[in-house]
């Protein structure tokens, strides 16, 4: 008797379980998108460190257009630091590490999104690179996430998708 309440017990504990319909959630597909930014002019500000590196202080304020369309505020200190580079090869390279915010719309959604950008540029200023990742939003762009680097000439294309909200 025992036997057939327990079976009886957990035949209608599991048939609860698979008939409650289940919802899928899951992130939007990422979205290649080209982003346009404007020649801002930084400041910046160098002091020597003991250790032979310099510290850089950078602000700049820029107008981004494309798939994004707003304003970016850049700003914070690094630590530059000279490396060798294979590109252009022998000349040494300056490593600056920022934080920025976006202000504007992605998408037809309008917030703010924060971001890390890595910056690489040689000392003739021939040679840029820089890989930017999103760390995070507000509004309607709390949920943004994404990775890109600069493709041109003042061009960066962002891959970007949505967690669910």
């Amino acid at each position: 008797m025992k036997s057939k309440l327990t079976t009886a017990i957990l035949l209608s504990v599991l048939s609860c379980i698979l008939l409650t319909p289940m919802t899928v959630v899951s992130a939007t597909k990422p979205t290649y998108m080209t982003v346009f930014v404007s020649q801002g002019v930084p400041e910046l500000v160098f002091e020597p460190l003991p250790s032979g590196h310099w510290k850089v202080s950078l602000s700049t304020t820029q107008e981004w257009t494309g798939d994004w369309e707003g304003t970016i505020s850049q700003s914070g200190t690094g630590i530059i630091r000279f490396m060798f580079s294979d590109e252009p090869p022998g000349k040494p390279v300056l490593i600056l590490d920022c934080f920025g915010e976006f202000t504007g719309t992605i998408q037809g959604k309008t917030g703010t999104v924060i971001y890390y950008m890595r910056n690489n540029v040689d000392l003739d200023g021939e040679y840029f690179s820089a890989i930017i990742t999103i760390l995070g939003g507000t509004g309607e762009l709390e949920n943004i996430h994404g990775h890109g680097t600069v493709v041109g000439d003042g061009i960066l294309g962002i891959w970007v998708h949505f967690d669910p909200s």
